[in-house]
Parts: C-alpha cells; sequence; structure tokens
C-alpha cells in the first residue's frame, strides 16, 4: 500500500508545530501570560506528535482519507476534552504570575491550548491527505479556500486581533465600544465569508481544468 515518505510526514508535523506554536504565543501575549507559553507549548508538542502518528497508524492499515477523516474528528474531540481538563487547567494557571488575574482565566487557559491544537491538528491532516493522494497517483487538488483560511487566521491571532474579537465576544463591563467592535467584527467575517465562496469557487472551477497539480 502506497504511503507518504517520512520527508511528507515531517514536513507536516513541522508546518503544523509552527503554526500552532506562532498562535499560542500570540494568545499568551495578548493575555499576558507568556509565563505559561514553555508547557503551553510543550503540550502542543506532544499532541501534533500523536496526531502525526495516528494518521500514520491508519494509513498504514487502511490507507482510505474516510478513516484519516474519522481519525482527525476523534483527536479534535480529544483535544477538545484536554484543554478543559481539570488537572491540565491547573498546571497552567500554577505557572501564572500575572498579578492581575482576569476574570474570563479558565476561558484563556482553556483557548491557549484549544485553538492552536485544532489548527495544528488540521494542518497535519490536510497535509499528509494531500500528500496520501500523491503517493497514490491522485489529484492532490483541493477545493478549500487556504487563502481565504491563512488571511483569517492572520488578522485573529495577532495582538489587536485577539484583542479585537475578545471584545466583540465577551466585552468586560466598562468597554463602551463592544458594540462598534462587533459591528467590525461582523462585517469582517462577512467579507473574508465572501471571499471564502469566490476562492472556493474558483478552485472548484480549476479541479475540472486537466492540470496536474496545485500548490
Amino acid at each position: 500500500m502506497a504511503m507518504p515518505n517520512s520527508h511528507a510526514f515531517a514536513a507536516a508535523g513541522g508546518a503544523a508545530l509552527g503554526v500552532a506554536w506562532l498562535i499560542a504565543l500570540q494568545l499568551t501575549l495578548s493575555y499576558r501570560t507568556t509565563e505559561e507559553f514553555g508547557v503551553v507549548a510543550s503540550a502542543i508538542a506532544v499532541a501534533i506528535v500523536l496526531a502525526v502518528a495516528a494518521f500514520a497508524l491508519v494509513l498504514q492499515k487502511s490507507g482510505r482519507e474516510r478513516d484519516m477523516t474519522l481519525a482527525a474528528l476523534v483527536l479534535a474531540v480529544a483535544t477538545l476534552l484536554f484543554s478543559g481538563w481539570s488537572m491540565w487547567m491547573n498546571a497552567v494557571d500554577a505557572r501564572s504570575t500575572n498579578p492581575f488575574p482576569s476574570d474570563h482565566r479558565d476561558a484563556q487557559i482553556v483557548l491557549e491550548f484549544l485553538l492552536p491544537g485544532l489548527i495544528g491538528l488540521m494542518v497535519v491532516w490536510r497535509m499528509l491527505v494531500r500528500s496520501h493522494r500523491i503517493a497514490t497517483g491522485r489529484d492532490p487538488r483541493t477545493c478549500w479556500p487556504w487563502i481565504t483560511m491563512s488571511l483569517g487566521l492572520a488578522l485573529v491571532f495577532n495582538p489587536a486581533g485577539i484583542e479585537l474579537v475578545g471584545s466583540a465576544v465577551a466585552p468586560s463591563g466598562s468597554d463602551w465600544l463592544a458594540g462598534l467592535w462587533r459591528i467590525i467584527v461582523g462585517v469582517a467575517a462577512a467579507v473574508l465569508a465572501v471571499l471564502g465562496i469566490i476562492e472556493y469557487a474558483l478552485r472548484a472551477r480549476r479541479l475540472r481544468l486537466p492540470v496536474q497539480a496545485e500548490v
């Protein structure tokens, strides 16, 4: 059974780890909890290594994309459960030296692992699906709007974007501009949705053309 080579697994894991660590760093910078980054980054690295191993096992046993998707969903649920596990949250909170604790502290701890973990998992999954298609001689192209998705991640996961989205979703009682932030976030989400639909349509059209590969 054809499988991606070791370089494909290393590339998928490395790309996922880089993206996930960058997002986690942006979150800890925004929350002013950088002293927690070490333990969060270590947990993310373990999660991605386990994901790569799980996908390798699925590819070796069945080699079906449907099974890879099922494995990705199971890993996503495990990531969600772990991010809210009380022992994990207490371990992260014990490393905090922030003299000004937030009212949303529990949510911050959950998000510091959950969002990078899920996005890293998605990167591993899609890169290995693509590599598997190439290894089996199939068309590796996809309709997924990767450019729009990457733009959305760049807009959200930076200190300014995180603060803006946080103020729109869970504003503090003293945030008099919460209504404005909601409008800005809503408009930005609508624009990204339109761009995503356009990109999806263009990619779907390209899939009907006799092109053998796509960047």
